[in-house]
């Protein structure tokens, strides 16, 4: 993993010289996905990085109008809220993340959207009765 991140932080770095459009972005955005999970197992969940970079892919999404990341980008920012217990900015990704899954009819993402929001509503000690 640290080699994971060294090479797309160098990808990152050759990016910087090139010309500002759609691919140079697609670029960043598959850079960036790439780099969240490998800074999640070596710094941690609740490293700093790890919302930095989700944040990034999340801005590239829209730049991009390219949905496809939106789910892993949004789990791994409700991981690092999660972990740091704040649980209402965790809720608010969890129920995101569900309206994303609903709205494109996708089984896998509902599955692991309504994880996200039990572990959520787990934690806040709501829906337990």
């Amino acid at each position: 993993m640290e080699d994971a991140i060294t090479l797309c932080r160098l990808g990152l770095r050759d990016l910087e010289h090139c010309e500002e459009d759609h691919t140079r972005g697609a670029l960043e955005l598959a850079l960036q996905v790439s780099l969240g999970p490998a800074l999640m197992a070596v710094k941690g969940y609740a490293a700093s990085e790890v919302a930095t970079v989700y944040h990034r892919v999340l801005e590239l999404c829209d730049q991009l109008q390219d949905p496809r990341p939106l789910l892993p980008a949004l789990f791994g920012l409700w991981t690092f809220h999660c972990v740091r217990a704040q649980h209402a900015m965790a809720a608010s990704l969890a129920q995101r993340m569900v309206t994303l899954a609903e709205d494109h009819d996708d089984q896998d993402c509902r599955v692991q959207a309504y994880l996200a929001r039990g572990i959520t509503r787990f934690f806040q000690g709501d829906g337990l009765g």
